[in-house]
């Protein structure tokens, strides 16, 4: 018998599993009990050439195997050597062996996997027990990992591995196939693990996971110990791994990125979990248990679990994520309030929209943070980096108009009203929180998703949601500058030319649309139902501003104030789309002077200008 770390590994042949019990009397061949699973990687090996005949099995039935010795791997004890052949039979491609073993006891056996495993074209049948015990599985490295702690494996992307065991969700220990180095702890997601039986990807290896089908790191070192007395392993020991189960929490949305990390053996469950209670929930430990357990009974003190993590992040994102976010759009705009209004004959609304630009750049700031602060490199990811410059870009460009404008002209006709009335003025501050923060949220969400690292690389079909919000920021650029140019010459005539020709209210057709360019940017990387809605109220909340709110409501009670009484305007009405832009109407219905008339009575003009119809 011989230790496989160091030794050369090729590709294994295929798959056998031990159906009766074996006790060996020669240190080059393996003993081994009913159930066992080995991985044959010579079918007729040379070092067999002296040991002669095999003893035959004592139910003296044929063996399907025609050599009789083989050589395996026992990638559990992290053995090699030979096998009679008569004892085993060959795992197939259906999950099968070709005769059923006896049921083992717990955690002895190593089963296949059953077909209700997640996959790409179904995984090998079940064995036919109840419940199915754990397997082992071959995996190939994706990506370069550096460790952090000496527990950790040091992996380089094309690395082959075994994966032995797992720690919670996210960590796995996994072993060098071919190469030298212990058993170590590294991240599910930098592995592309395969079926053992079918070679094939699995899809969701989480699934694999819940259903029990890897050993829990607790039990496999408990294997390690109860087999040690039986193998001999050469080399140094390895070095003792610490469990991952939700032992490193972070909150990425909080004012800092708070960690938990403890060693199991110094800490316990139940005071880690009053520690994050401290941290993030004023020390309420109900708070946390009602929100982490959806299973009925859930203790709060029974902290591993392996739904758990996914729910405290959930749950740090309803809390802290969305109180940060709002508490920093809130307090810029209290702060701009306070000084445009505090010490002040009269309030003045200059700063109003230059304020909205800055809590939209601050937000951006912020998640862009947060996916850098999550990430190993320090560095944001794509898909965050992208909707952030998008939305800078945006917001620099309409704050610095906005703000030239108001400056230009001396005041907003919007605010006449509210200014007069000290309770009214807050309201319009209240609501620009409120929109800043729910515009980001696409941007947000994003982050959040790029922290957990769940949120997708860029991919060509992203072009679309970039595509849409390039289209709606250049559409709302070209109609201000048209409009500014128009008002400069024509003070007192109303805008109907250029976009304006095809949309009464161009620039927030454009405005609107961008926002969803960036919804469509950021749902790649939502993972829930509650994420998209999350990241769809943004444009709603948008969209119900101006078209009900602050936005058109107003304008056109203005505008039929001013122009309800010039036949041109009522015809230009008549014919123009009022914000999707379309090619204006060639010909004139009574159901279009109706549909006019309503308008200007919506804004409040109950009598305009008639028009004749163009047939």
């Amino acid at each position: 018998m011989t230790s496989i770390v160091g030794s050369a590994k090729l590709p294994p042949k295929y798959a056998v599993r031990a159906r009766l019990d074996f006790k060996s009397t020669s240190p080059v061949i393996l003993s081994f009990r009913v159930g066992d699973f080995f991985l044959v990687t010579d079918a007729d090996p040379p070092a067999a050439a002296g040991l002669g005949r095999p003893p035959n099995p004592p139910d003296a039935q044929p063996s399907e195997i025609d050599s009789p010795w083989l050589e395996v791997s026992d990638p559990v004890r992290q053995v090699k050597g030979l096998v009679p052949s008569a004892f085993f039979n060959v795992i197939h491609r259906s999950g099968h062996a070709h005769q059923q073993a006896a049921p083992s006891a717990p955690n002895r056996a190593l089963h296949g996997p059953d077909a209700a495993s997640p996959v790409a074209g179904g995984l090998a049948a079940s064995s036919g027990t109840s419940s199915a015990a754990p397997v082992v599985y071959p995996a190939v490295v994706q990506f370069d990992f550096a460790p952090e702690q000496a527990d950790e494996l040091p992996a380089k992307q094309g690395d082959h591995v075994l994966v032995l065991a797992h720690s919670g969700m996210e960590w796995v220990v996994a072993k060098f196939i071919g190469k030298l180095g212990d058993p170590g702890l590294i991240p599910i997601s930098y592995l592309e693990v395969r079926d053992p039986v079918s070679n094939r990807p699995i899809r969701d290896f989480t699934a694999v996971l819940r259903q029990g089908r890897l050993l829990p790191l607790k039990q496999w070192k408990a294997r390690q110990q109860a087999l040690a007395d039986q193998a001999v392993v050469l080399g140094a020991s390895p070095p003792q791994i610490a469990p991952r189960t939700v032992l490193k929490i972070k909150v990425v949305y909080g004012p800092d990125v708070f960690a938990v990390r403890a060693n199991p053996g110094t800490i316990n469950h139940s005071s880690l979990l009053t520690k994050v209670a401290d941290k993030l929930f004023n020390g309420d430990l109900g708070a946390i248990n009602r929100v982490l357990w959806r299973r009925p009974g859930g203790d709060a003190t029974d902290f591993v679990d392996l739904d758990t993590e996914e729910a405290l992040e959930e749950a740090i994102f309803l809390r802290p994520g969305f109180a940060s976010a709002l508490a920093l759009s809130t307090g810029i705009q209290l702060g701009a309030y306070t000084y445009s209004t505090v010490g002040r004959d009269e309030p003045t609304e200059h700063y109003y929209d230059l304020s909205g630009s800055v809590t939209h750049l601050a937000l951006v700031a912020q998640a862009v943070s947060v996916s850098a602060l999550a990430s190993k490199r320090g560095v944001p990811h794509p898909r965050v980096l992208l909707l952030g410059a998008l939305s800078s870009v945006w917001a620099v460009r309409l704050g610095t108009y906005l703000y030239g404008r108001v400056k230009r002209t001396g005041k907003d006709s919007r605010f006449d009203e509210l200014k007069k009335n000290p309770a009214a003025w807050v309201f319009p501050w209240a609501a620009q929180a409120v929109w800043c923060f729910s515009l980001q949220l696409p941007l947000t969400l994003a982050a959040l998703s790029a922290a957990r690292g769940t949120a997708p690389r860029l991919r060509a079909l992203d072009l679309v949601g970039v595509a849409v919000f390039a289209g709606g920021l250049a559409l709302e650029w070209v109609a201000d500058r048209q409009k500014d140019a128009f008002k400069s010459a024509n003070p007192t005539a109303p805008m109907t030319s250029g976009v304006f020709r095809y949309s009464v209210y161009a620039n927030y057709a454009g405005e609107m649309s961008l926002w969803w360019g960036a919804f469509l940017l950021a749902a790649p990387a939502m993972t829930s139902p509650w994420m998209y809605a999350g990241a769809a109220a943004g444009p709603l909340f948008d969209a119900l501003l101006l078209l009900k709110v602050s936005g058109i409501p107003l304008l056109e009670k203005s505008a039929w104030s001013k122009y309800g009484n010039d036949p041109k305007y009522v015809e230009y009405r008549a014919k123009t789309a009022t914000l999707l832009p379309w090619w204006p109407k060639a010909h004139l219905t009574e159901v279009d002077l109706a549909a006019v008339r309503t308008l200007a009575q919506e804004a409040g003009v109950n009598t305009i200008a008639s028009v004749e119809k163009k047939e």
